[in-house]
């Protein structure tokens, strides 16, 4: 589910949250046949907040995995624990 919401005409915000059941993936250890693993489901929350400083310039914050969920997106790849960005855009309005 995405949320994207224009607070007044300077200010933005959003999250997305969503939710990923229980699936199936191949384990490649040392052997050439792959075992079929089951990976657990998980529940991920994400935010961000902006600020138009002009039509063309914004500044933004955004937060990833908020809750600080330990999963793994595809086998034996964890996903980064909580995650704070910040920075800015420039529009090339020609």
């Amino acid at each position: 589910m995405f949320l994207d919401y224009q607070i007044n005409q300077n200010w933005f915000a959003g999250a997305n949250l969503f939710y990923t059941g229980e699936r199936k993936d191949q384990f490649f250890l040392t052997t050439s046949t792959p075992q079929t693993v089951t990976l657990d489901s998980y529940f991920d929350a994400n935010a961000h907040v902006g600020y138009h400083v002009t039509e063309q310039i914004s500044v933004f914050a955004k937060a990833n995995n908020i809750a600080n969920n330990n999963y793994e997106r595809w086998q034996n790849t964890p996903v980064q624990a909580i995650q704070f960005l910040a920075g800015a855009t420039f529009k090339f309005d020609f």
